[in-house]
């Protein structure tokens, strides 16, 4: 959202400063802002991996694109970033996925970035600098954005969905402070899924892989409900990986709930049976420690399109040892 504001303030012809004062906002009445408006400003591009599909090489368009790749960034990027603008003063290149760069597509784009041509600006996204190399950080201006309070979240999730406080509660705990994820999330009806990631959990004392099995399985209902739904995101090309994402996330509030109750803390409203918040209390903490990292290097590993099976096996076990309370 920011990001497109902000281009939007770049394309414009005469821009204004905001109710703020301070800022200054796209004056919405010149004709690159109705450009802007209507979605098909010639002079902002966004760069994602369904370009794959109108690459000049025939070859590379049949190609799966699982990463942003380097022929798309060299023929949607770097080549048109040395052209002149056609209507605005500026072009502005926007990589909303710029965590899947692969080595060779930044290394191929460190030249523009430190040298782009005066009428040029290109924004990456990404959830974390980490996910890019050195070299291209050091060339870039970071903006970083802190995680909106939960309780905003929860606030603009009870005045957008009609849905109960334990759903609510358990929405913003996967949304990780993003009101707009929080809606996606709402929108797939993930919150449904809660309890099903709660017995996989569970099934991991007795079987990981097993519990693997069936984390990979709701992944797939999960994935399945993104196809039949309509979320907006048109730029991504495997909605599988957003699913198995989403069934991590889903496993990652059930783990944080477990930590937060071995370490002595109330429990949260998430719809918990007193059941199970009386187990996880009794359980040391050290095991679902290892596990939270073990989700979060399994959703690193999702995104660079590792072996999914191996990924969720890793989880499965790290889960068992927790829920049996072994040491980590």
């Amino acid at each position: 959202m920011f990001a497109t504001r902000l281009a939007r303030v770049l394309l414009c012809d005469n821009p204004v400063l905001g109710n703020e004062g301070d800022t200054p906002e796209a004056c919405d009445s010149c004709t690159n802002c109705d450009l802007s408006a209507s979605g098909n400003h010639p002079d902002f591009n966004v760069v994602d991996r369904t370009l794959g599909g109108y690459l000049s090489d025939a070859s590379a368009r049949r190609r799966k694109h699982t990463q942003l790749g380097v022929d798309i960034v060299r023929e949607f990027l770097i080549e048109p970033a040395g052209l002149r603008p056609g209507s605005a003063a500026s072009k502005v290149f926007l990589i909303p996925e710029a965590d899947l760069l692969n080595d060779s597509s930044q290394n191929a784009l460190l030249k523009t970035l430190e040298e782009p041509p005066n009428d040029c600006y290109l924004i990456l996204l990404v959830s974390s600098a980490s996910a890019l190399l050195e070299t291209t950080r050091s060339r870039c201006q970071i903006i970083e954005f802190d995680a909106l309070p939960d309780a905003f979240v929860a606030d603009h999730l009870r005045n957008t969905q009609q849905l109960g406080d334990a759903d609510i509660n358990r929405l913003t705990v996967i949304a990780q402070g993003s009101a707009g994820r929080a809606t996606w999330l709402a929108t797939i009806a993930a919150h449904e899924h809660f309890d099903e990631a709660l017995a996989a959990v569970m099934q991991a004392a007795r079987d990981p892989v097993a519990a693997s099995q069936s984390l990979q399985a709701l992944a797939k209902q999960i994935t399945d409900k993104i196809k039949k739904t309509d979320t907006g995101d048109e730029a991504d090309l495997n909605e599988a990986r957003v699913g198995q994402s989403t069934a991590l996330a889903l496993t990652s509030v059930v783990v944080s709930e477990a930590l937060r109750l071995a370490s002595g803390s109330p429990p949260r409203d998430l719809g918990l049976a007193a059941k199970y918040t009386d187990y996880f209390a009794k359980t040391p903490p050290s095991g679902w420690s290892t596990a939270a990292r073990a989700l979060s290097k399994a959703e690193y590993q999702i995104k660079r399109s590792f072996n999914v099976g191996l990924i969720f096996d890793a989880v499965g076990i790290a889960l068992g040892r927790a829920v049996l309370g072994k040491a980590a």
